[in-house]
C-alpha cells in the first residue's frame, strides 16, 4: 500500500478480489493485515469482511480503517500492508491461473481514502487485475563453483561437468527428487519438480548433493570408496516457485573438485588433439604418505593431499600424472619406476621417456612451458622450464637438463616441447656467468626451428609401431617418427635431438649405435644402390649436405682413428 501524497488520510477502505478463468479451485480463503502498527495511526480497525471463501466464482475481502484521536496514514507510505492466502491447491490445478484485483463495495468499484474528516475522497490507482500462474513444484536452478586457494589470488572457479543432485530430507529414508550434470559455467537447472511432502501438508525439505565425478574422473577418498561430495544445508518445508542460487564450496571442501576439474581439462585437450575418447579414471586424494603417482596394476591416480606437499591444488602435477595414465592406456611410452626420481635423475631410456613425456603433457595441456611442483602450504615452488631445461627452486638456478641424453627425463621433456612450441628459441649459445651451457650444440645454426603442435607427436604415439608395439623410448620415437609415411624435417629433427644430448647422426642402419655397421650401409646406398638412410640427414655425417664417399670415410675415422666426434656427449 502506497500513500504517493504528502497529506495524512484519515479513513481508508481497501478490497482485494481472487477469481479464476480457467477453472482453478482451491479450498481455502483468508487475509490479514501485516503487523505495520496501525494502532499508532488509526484508532479503529473494522475489520476485514470475506465473501464467498470456497473458490467458487470470486473470494473477496475489505479491510477498513478509521482514525479519531490519532494522525492516519502519513505521506509517502509505502509498505506491504496486506496478506492473502489462498490453497492448497490439488494437481489438477498445476497449470491454472488465478486473478488478483481490485474490489469495492461502494460505488464503482474504487478503494476509497478520505481526509479532511472525511468530506473529501481520494481514489488511489490500481494497476491489476494480476494473473498467477498455479504451480505445485518447484523449479531450481544456480551456479556452482570451487575455491582456488593457490597464490598469488584466490578465485572461484566454476565446477564443469559434475553430477548434482537434489533431495528431500525425510524421517526415515531422503528422497532423490532430480539429478543433473553442471554446464561449462557451472551453471544447473532441475525441474520442475512435484513439491508434495508429509502427504500434502508441507513442502518439500530440499537440499543438494555435488559430486566430485566427471566424464573424465571419479575422485574417492579410497580404492572403490565414496565419491567425494558436499552437501548443501536443508532448506525446509520450501514453498513452491521458481529458485536460484549460487553455491561456493570453500577450500576445505573444493580439492576434489579441483582435480576433477584439471583431470577434465586434460580428457579435453587430449580429444581435441587426437579425435581418440580417453576413458574413465579414478583418483583417491587422501593424506596418505606414499605421495602422488599413477599405479598401472589398480589404473589410480593417488593424490597427495597434505600441507607439505599440496598436489591437491596443483594442476602441474595432475596433468603430469594424467599423462601417466594416457600411457598406460594406450601403451606407449609406458615403462613406471615405483622409486623415486627427478629432472637430473639418471635411469633407463624407457623410464626417462615416461617421465619426460607426461611433464611434456601437462606444459602442452596448460602450453606453458614452466611446470610447477608446489611445496610447503604453496610457499616453495620447484620449477622446471621445457624451454632451456632449467630447474629453478624459488627462481633461484640449479642447473639444467636440457642436454644430458636419452637416461634424464628433463632432456625427453624438453626435446619434446622443442618439437611441439615455437621455432627459433634455441638455447645453443644460451650462457649463465661466468660460463657458458655445458655441451649445448648445434651444428648448422638452425636450432630448434620446428613448431609441430601435439598432434604429430601424440600420432606418432598411437599410430607407429616399433617391432609390434608403440614407442617405449625417445629413439624408437625416432624411429616411428621417420616411418613411412615419414613426418619430416630431417635436419631439425636432428638439431633438436643434438641440443638434447641425443645423437643420430651416423646411425644410418637405426641399430641403435655408431659402429662399422653403419659404414657398410653407407657404402652400399653410394656405390650399390642400397637403401637409403632414413632421413637422408642422418647419414651426412660430415655436413656437407649430401651423402657421398666422404661420409662413410669419415665414420671410419671417427670409429678407428678418433676423429672429429658426431655429437658433443
Amino acid at each position: 500500500m502506497r500513500n504517493p501524497t504528502y497529506i495524512n488520510f484519515e479513513g481508508i477502505t481497501n478490497g482485494f478480489r481472487i477469481y479464476t478463468d480457467d477453472g482453478a479451485v482451491w479450498n481455502n480463503f483468508s487475509a490479514d493485515t501485516m503487523n505495520l502498527g496501525w494502532g499508532d495511526m488509526f484508532d479503529e480497525h473494522i475489520g476485514i469482511r470475506h465473501f464467498s471463501a470456497d473458490g467458487e466464482g470470486s473470494d473477496t475481502a475489505g479491510f477498513t480503517f478509521l482514525e479519531r484521536y490519532n494522525d492516519g496514514l502519513p505521506p509517502y507510505f509505502n509498505d506491504i500492508a496486506f496478506k492473502i492466502t489462498i490453497g492448497p491447491f490439488d494437481n489438477s490445478a498445476e497449470g491454472t491461473t488465478i486473478c488478483l484485483d481490485s474490489a469495492m463495495f461502494g460505488y464503482g468499484g474504487y478503494w476509497l481514502w478520505a481526509y479532511n474528516d472525511g468530506i473529501d475522497i481520494y481514489k488511489p490507482p490500481w494497476n491489476g487485475p494480476y494473473f498467477f500462474t498455479i504451480s505445485n513444484k518447484i523449479t531450481y536452478s544456480g551456479q556452482l563453483f570451487y575455491t582456488d586457494p593457490v597464490p598469488p589470488t584466490i578465485s572461484q572457479e566454476p565446477i564443469r561437468n559434475v553430477t548434482i543432485e537434489m533431495w528431500d530430507n525425510d524421517l526415515i529414508t531422503d528422497q532423490l527428487l532430480d539429478v543433473t550434470v553442471t554446464e561449462n559455467d557451472g551453471s544447473f537447472a532441475f525441474g520442475p519438480v512435484d513439491n508434495t511432502d508429509d502427504g500434502g501438508l508441507s513442502g518439500q525439505d530440499v537440499y543438494f548433493r555435488i559430486y566430485a565425478a566427471n566424464d573424465a574422473t571419479t575422485v574417492r577418498e579410497e580404492y572403490d570408496g565414496d565419491i567425494h561430495k558436499i552437501e548443501t544445508p536443508e532448506q525446509p518445508d520450501l514453498p513452491s516457485g521458481v529458485y536460484d542460487t549460487t553455491i561456493i564450496a570453500d577450500a576445505t571442501a573444493s580439492g576434489p573438485f579441483f582435480i576433477a576439474d584439471a583431470a577434465l581439462v586434460a580428457q579435453d585437450y587430449w580429444i581435441n588433439v587426437t579425435g581418440m575418447y580417453a576413458p574413465l579414471i579414478q583418483i583417491i586424494s587422501n593424506n596418505e604418505a606414499y605421495g602422488t603417482y599413477y599405479d598401472p596394476d589398480s589404473i589410480y591416480i593417488h593424490i597427495l593431499n597434505i600441507s607439505d606437499n599440496p598436489d591437491t591444488y596443483d594442476k602441474d602435477v595432475i596433468m603430469h600424472e594424467y599423462g601417466h595414465f594416457l600411457e598406460g592406456n594406450y601403451q606407449f611410452f609406458d615403462d613406471w619406476d615405483p622409486g623415486p626420481h627427478g629432472w637430473f635423475s639418471i635411469s633407463t631410456p624407457e623410464i626417462a621417456a615416461t617421465e619426460g613425456f607426461a611433464t611434456f603433457f601437462s606444459d602442452a595441456v596448460r602450453n606453458d612451458s614452466f611446470y610447477h611442483d608446489l611445496y610447503n602450504n604453496f610457499a616453495d615452488t620447484d620449477s622446471y622450464n621445457a624451454e632451456n631445461g632449467q630447474d629453478l627452486f624459488n627462481s633461484q638456478i640449479n642447473g639444467s637438463a636440457n642436454d644430458y641424453g636419452i637416461k634424464y627425463e628433463g632432456a625427453v621433456c624438453c626435446l619434446l616441447w622443442d618439437i611441439y612450441d615455437y621455432p627459433d628459441d634455441d638455447y645453443s649459445t644460451y650462457q649463465v656467468p661466468p660460463a657458458p651451457w655445458p655441451n649445448a650444440y648445434n651444428p648448422d645454426g638452425t636450432g630448434d626451428a620446428l613448431y609441430m603442435g601435439a598432434y604429430d607427436i601424440f600420432d606418432v604415439l598411437l599410430n607407429r609401431f616399433i617391432d609390434g608395439h608403440r614407442p617405449h623410448d625417445i629413439i624408437e620415437f625416432w624411429r616411428a617418427w621417420f616411418q613411412s609415411p615419414s613426418k619430416g624435417h630431417g635436419q631439425e629433427m636432428l638439431d633438436i635431438y643434438y641440443e638434447h644430448g641425443i645423437c643420430r647422426l651416423g646411425d644410418a642402419n637405426e641399430d641403435g649405435v655408431v659402429n662399422v655397421g653403419d659404414v657398410t650401409y653407407l657404402m652400399n646406398f653410394v656405390f650399390k644402390d642400397g637403401p637409403s638412410p632414413v632421413p637422408m640427414e642422418i647419414g651426412d655425417t660430415n655436413s656437407d649436405g649430401s651423402i657421398n664417399i666422404g661420409d662413410p670415410v669419415y665414420l671410419i675415422n671417427f670409429i678407428f682413428k678418433s676423429g672429429t666426434p658426431l655429437c658433443p656427449n
